[in-house]
């Protein structure tokens, strides 16, 4: 195809584009008040990552040259602390015998003031969500109301290179990946069940950072696809 040709690609699907948001503007203003309320009261109900995916989603958002830099340096350092290969039992079971921890989904915090998870003993320090916050804030624990099951593991695709999922039941779980931390002791899964993604960490206390820096990093709008540092979700 021509370059002449594929501007004019381009241009003919932006006017396509242009004219569907014209008509859904169009189809939405002839809804009753009512109708229209119900309709944002359902966006409401959209993971946040997803929602502002949803309304980015035929923009081309990209990274720009630094921002890709910095992604691409974090997710190299967490591919360096995460991998999949299972400690040795034995040096496993002998680690183990330090102090461990674990925590699941409803032990996740979304700070509003950070824009970042938290574990539950964090706002013990932090006031500031329980009034500036408290109204406008998102649910408060849970992976659940910032990213759906099938764009975290899209994401997780996307940041390991290939589909790692491991075999599940096939019944209340379609996928799962798991995380073994180079400590030799700490493990992270991540997975599908019955539709929500879930979390799971069990491991030392000092790699629980590691893991919220890698939860964090995939429920940011600034994650990339591999094309371009074009958004991972969204079209380019």
């Amino acid at each position: 195809m021509s370059a002449e040709t594929l501007a004019e690609a381009r241009v003919k699907r932006r006017g396509d584009r242009t004219a569907c948001t014209v008509s859904l503007f169009e189809d939405f203003k002839r809804l009753s008040e009512l109708d229209q309320m119900i309709y944002f009261e359902a966006l409401r109900s959209f993971p946040r990552i997803n929602l502002v995916v949803l309304q980015n989603y035929h923009e081309g958002d990209r990274l720009v040259e630094n921002e890709l830099d910095a992604t691409a340096k974090q997710q190299e350092k967490l591919k360096n602390k995460w991998n999949f290969v299972r400690p040795d039992r034995t040096e496993l079971a002998r680690r183990r015998q330090a102090e461990c921890v674990k925590w699941g989904d409803e032990n996740l915090w979304w700070n509003p003031s950070t824009q970042e998870f938290e574990l539950e003993d964090a706002q013990e320090s932090d006031q500031r969500h329980l009034l500036e916050h408290f109204e406008s804030s998102l649910q408060d624990y849970g992976f659940l109301y910032h990213i759906t099951s099938s764009l975290l593991l899209y994401r997780l695709t996307l940041f390991m290179g290939s589909s790692q999922s491991i075999e599940t039941d096939g019944y209340k779980s379609c996928w799962e990946v798991r995380f073994y931390h180079t400590d030799g002791c700490t493990f992270l899964r991540l997975r599908d069940n019955k539709g929500r993604p879930t979390v799971s960490f069990y491991g030392l206390k000092e790699s629980q950072s590691d893991a919220l820096e890698f939860l964090n990093l995939l429920t940011t709008y600034n994650f990339p696809h591999t094309y371009d540092g074009t958004i991972a979700g969204v079209v380019a």
